[in-house]
C-alpha cells in the first residue's frame, strides 16, 4: 500500500511538472475578448481593402475604356488616311501611264508617218533601212511593252492583295475589340459596377 501511495504521489508529481508548462502555456493564448476584437479588425480591414480594389477597377476600367476609344480612332483615321493616299496613288499612277501612253501612240504614229513618207518617195537602200526599226525590233519593243504592262498588272494585283489583308487586318482588330467591350462589360457586371457609357 505504501508502494501505491508513494506511486500516486510520483504520478501526481510527474503530472503536475507535465501540466504546469502546459497551463502556463494556455495563460499566454489571447481571450475570447482579444480574438472578438482582431476579428472586428480584419474585417474592417477587409471592407476598406474591398472599396479600395473596388474603386482600382473602376478606374481600370475606365482607363481601358478610353484607351480603346482612343485607339479605335486612331485606327480609323489611319484608315481613312491610307485609302486617301492609295487612291491618290493609284490616280496619280493612272494619270502617268495613259500620258506615256498617249506620248508612245504620238512617237509611233509619227515614225510609221515619216516611214511611210520616205518609202514612197525614195527608194530605200540597206543603208536607209538600217535607222528604221526592224521586224525583230519591233518585236522586242512589243515584248518590252507586254513585260512592262505585266509587271504593272502584277503591281496592281499586288496592291489590292495589301488592300485585302490591311481590311482583314482591320476586322481582326474590330472582332478583338468587341471582345475586349464584352469582356470589360462582364468585368463590371461581377465588380457591380456601373456601365460606362461610350
Amino acid at each position: 500500500m505504501q508502494q501505491q501511495n508513494e506511486l500516486k504521489k510520483t504520478i501526481r508529481e510527474v503530472v503536475e511538472e507535465v501540466v504546469k508548462p502546459i497551463n502556463d502555456k494556455l495563460s499566454d493564448l489571447p481571450s475570447k475578448e482579444d480574438m472578438n476584437s482582431f476579428k472586428s479588425e480584419v474585417k474592417e480591414d477587409m471592407q476598406s481593402f474591398r472599396g479600395e480594389m473596388k474603386e482600382d477597377m473602376n478606374s481600370f476600367k475606365s482607363e481601358v475604356k478610353e484607351d480603346m476609344q482612343s485607339f479605335r480612332g486612331e485606327m480609323k483615321e489611319d484608315m481613312q488616311s491610307f485609302r486617301g493616299e492609295m487612291k491618290e496613288d493609284m490616280q496619280s499612277f493612272r494619270g502617268e501611264m495613259k500620258e506615256d501612253m498617249n506620248s508612245f501612240k504620238s512617237e509611233v504614229k509619227e515614225d510609221f508617218k515619216e516611214f511611210g513618207e520616205r518609202a514612197f518617195e525614195t527608194f530605200s537602200t540597206k543603208e536607209d533601212l538600217k535607222r528604221f526599226a526592224t521586224k525583230e525590233d519591233v518585236r522586242k519593243f512589243r515584248d518590252d511593252i507586254l513585260s512592262s504592262e505585266d509587271k504593272i498588272a502584277k503591281e496592281i494585283e499586288d496592291m489590292r492583295d495589301e488592300q485585302r489583308a490591311q481590311y482583314k487586318c482591320d476586322k481582326r482588330q474590330d472582332d478583338k475589340l468587341e471582345e475586349l467591350d464584352g469582356r470589360v462589360t462582364q468585368v463590371e457586371i461581377k465588380v457591380g459596377a456601373s456601365p460606362i457609357s461610350p
